[in-house]
């Protein structure tokens, strides 16, 4: 169980960032499918956020599909100095940077010992257009990220110990974890299977917005690949359907929220056969099977 005198290292999930091996189309699909607003663009790579945040997607342009890094959002600046001190006496190696990216003044580059890179960030500049028109399905917010290890322990024991997330369910027989860094039931799953990126996902409004969605795939010779549900763990509204990398994006709403730390109990789901549905339908057979590997290191430590 969480105990609250330990420092809360980052209060929510920041941002995605991948390589595409098409910009152009990963482009298209962010604004005219996904409803984001481009706000930044450099040479080969583009930020777009879906608010007034400086940005929750970072798309890249690479040979290969990838996952390059998942963005946390620093619960404040002494998180930095904390985690520094977490990641130096657990033999971790890091790198802190300065003014990487548009409207983030400091970063803290690091791995999760399945690999995955992983950037503390301060929060977030905002910008000027919270609203804006778009032709796609905007979202209100980047909500969750699940990633896919080989060793699953390892991984939720340096979350939960370096960087005080809590779990809030497991099923599968411990295969897959939920784990929360607010009181939001999950910002980083974690699923036993090759290393890489699962899915990542936005929070929506309510109901309607998956009727929107599913025409507005549709019309871009795109369609679900699961859904309309909702999930046992963490009680929301759900649909998938694939990204052009080859990993999934979820669109949510509903989610559980953990009001009391101290009374809350994480379950273990394994014995519920409709735990990823509790309306029925199961997933596609090959819905574990999708995702995006691994991407070269954006640093090195020397």
């Amino acid at each position: 169980m969480f105990t609250p005198h330990i420092y809360p290292i980052t209060k929510a999930l920041g941002y995605v960032s991948l390589a595409v091996s098409d910009l152009e189309l990963a482009t298209e699909a962010a604004e005219q499918v996904h409803g984001l607003r481009r706000v930044h663009s450099e040479k080969e790579v583009r930020f777009f956020s879906s608010n007034d945040r400086a940005f929750e997607l970072i798309l890249t342009s690479a040979a290969k599909p990838a996952l390059l890094a998942v963005g946390l959002e620093a619960t404040d600046e002494d998180s930095f100095d904390v985690l520094k001190s977490r990641l130096f006496n657990a033999n971790v190696e890091f790198l802190e940077e300065r003014n990487v990216y548009p409207g983030v003044a400091r970063i803290m580059r690091f791995l999760l010992p399945s690999g995955h890179p992983i950037e503390l960030h301060s929060s977030f500049g905002e910008t000027s257009q919270s609203f804006y028109s778009t032709e796609g399905v905007r979202p209100r917010r980047l909500g969750h990220a699940l990633l896919k290890v080989e060793d699953l322990p390892p991984v939720e024991n340096f979350l939960s110990e370096i960087l005080s997330f809590r779990v809030s369910d497991r099923a599968l027989g411990g295969d897959i974890v939920w784990l929360r860094c607010s009181e939001i039931h999950h910002s980083i799953n974690l699923l036993r299977g090759p290393v890489g990126l699962h899915h990542y996902a936005w929070e929506v409004d309510d109901w309607a917005v998956f009727k929107r969605l599913g025409d507005t795939l549709h019309g871009h010779q795109n369609q679900l690949v699961w859904g309309p549900g909702r999930h046992g763990p963490g009680n929301n509204l759900f649909t998938y359907h694939a990204d052009t990398t080859g990993a999934l994006v979820e669109y949510f709403s509903d989610i559980l929220r953990v009001e009391n730390e101290e009374t809350y109990r994480w379950r273990d789901w394994s014995d519920v056969a409709e735990w990823n549905n509790i309306w029925g339908p199961l997933p596609p057979s090959n819905f574990p099977d999708y995702g995006v590997g691994l991407g070269p290191l954006l640093f090195n430590y020397t």
